[in-house]
């Protein structure tokens, strides 16, 4: 049996994660959560497998940076765009040996960076109207 590559095994972390962000929206559902949960450790088991490279940790690390700075202080779009596209560039240098596309990695990058600005935007949000009200 041949072992799923790396750019399989980006998309099903990444649907791994977005199944997470939809526990955490609707809590109680459990079999998203489980199933996100399941997918994330499988998907980073095998990345770790197929050797990772620390340099393209830093810049995704970088990347999400960004993102949380576009939901927090609210920026009209500069670092979520800036962050997507640093995260796009870091997936495809992930695995030295086996590189991930770039036809896979900038539309998994741009959907989990839009869906995490609006989640974590909404929940800052949330915070202050709570804090403050």
């Amino acid at each position: 049996m041949p072992a799923i590559g790396p750019t399989a095994t980006l998309t099903l972390w990444v649907a791994g994660a977005l199944l997470i962000y939809l526990e955490c929206i609707r809590p109680g559902w459990v079999l998203p959560g489980a199933a996100g949960s399941v997918f994330v450790l499988l998907a980073t088991a095998r990345l770790a497998n197929l050797g990772i490279h620390a340099p393209a940790l830093a810049i995704a690390a970088a990347g999400a940076a960004l993102l949380l700075a576009e939901a927090v202080f609210r920026w009209p779009g500069i670092p979520g765009a800036a962050g997507a596209v640093v995260l796009a560039f870091a997936l495809t240098r992930l695995t030295p040996e086996r590189p991930i596309a770039w036809l896979a990695a900038i539309p998994l990058a741009v959907l989990f960076s839009a869906v995490t600005v609006i989640l974590a935007s909404l929940a800052w949000q949330g915070y202050w109207a709570k804090r403050l009200g």
